[in-house]
């Protein structure tokens, strides 16, 4: 048996497969895992640096890998309109190949980023070059709070095929992100198809739950952050930022700046037009009408769509709570 660490607690890792028990129910904030393949039974041991991580500052972070001195090449698998990408290419990396089936995310992508990128279903025969980095956000429909949640939704398991695309290639370093429900999307399996391979084929792993509020963004959205290193122990970078008002923002302590509001984030924009483009290009908001007029005007400051009446509740919310 091999042990790794789960927030605080070790859990037996067998040999012959991964088992982390109840991980999807027992990571809470923040939630972390530093897991790595362990020879002799030795129980793992987290990276000396406890940092964290998110996004571009993540991508950073991936070039502690030893083989700094490389031309650091990247694949980029679920690629959408190339948001992954764009962070990628501003921190130094070469996208060589993006996929996605998508073509009209692709298509953005190829007007933004370059002619890179190809438009097709993903599968583990899917053929790429050899690069330093593999990244990805498989899509997530199936554990997403604002989706519909479908336990065993089909686009669930396109999370096994990128593990099994990154087991095959063998990249020096991968890069995962994905939505908070992931860790606990079909009762937590999702976490073991993802790791279980890339811990096999030989990856030391560090996994977070990050609020990108604790790096400056003006919106409080969760992620989950998956860095691995073929052989080498990833860390993830300090947060820039403190913030407040969602469970977990204000764990992230230390003398740091506050996170920049809405209002600092939109100040200075003229007043959105009612029809595209705006000025600047995307900076409109047509008319609300009908339900989505009902919505607002019936909620308050800090409401839910929960504290509406039912029948203003959206059909994702329906589903969701059934």
């Amino acid at each position: 048996m091999n042990s790794t660490t789960v927030g605080e607690r070790l859990v037996s890792v067998p040999r012959e497969g991964l088992s982390l028990g109840s991980v999807g129910n027992g990571l809470s904030e923040p939630a972390v895992a530093s897991l790595a393949p362990i020879p002799n039974g030795n129980h793992a041991r987290r990276p000396s640096s406890k940092r964290l991580g998110f996004t571009q500052k993540a991508f950073f972070a991936l070039k502690s890998c030893p083989y700094m001195g490389k031309d650091l090449t990247v694949v980029d698998l679920f690629c959408g309109a190339g948001g992954l990408s764009l962070g990628l290419k501003a921190a130094g990396f070469r996208i060589v190949k993006s996929v996605d089936h998508s073509s009209a995310a692709t298509a953005t992508y190829a007007r933004n980023l370059g002619a890179h990128v190809e438009a097709a279903e993903i599968t583990e025969d899917t053929a790429l070059p050899s690069v330093t980095l593999i990244a990805g956000g498989p899509p997530c429909q199936g554990f997403s709070s604002a989706g519909m949640r479908r336990t065993g939704d089909d686009r669930n398991t396109l999370v096994t095929v990128f593990a099994k695309i990154i087991a095959r290639q063998k990249p020096d370093a991968f890069l995962f992100e994905n939505v908070e429900g992931f860790l606990t999307g079909d009762n937590g399996s999702r976490v073991i198809d993802l790791l279980g391979p890339l811990i096999n084929a030989g990856y030391q792993i560090h996994l977070r739950k990050v609020n990108i509020a604790n790096f400056g963004v003006p919106q409080h959205r969760k992620r989950v952050i998956a860095i691995g290193g073929l052989h080498w122990a990833p860390t993830f970078p300090t947060p820039t930022h403190a913030a407040f008002g969602a469970p977990g923002a204000a764990l992230v302590t230390g003398d740091l700046p506050p996170t920049p509001t809405v209002t600092d984030a939109l100040r200075g924009l003229p007043r959105a037009a009612e029809s595209a483009p705006g000025a600047p290009q995307g900076h409109f908001a047509p008319a609300l009408t009908g339900d989505d007029l009902k919505r607002v005007q019936g909620l308050k400051q800090g409401q839910t769509m929960r504290d509406l009446p039912p029948e203003l509740w959206h059909e994702s919310c329906l589903l969701y709570t059934s």
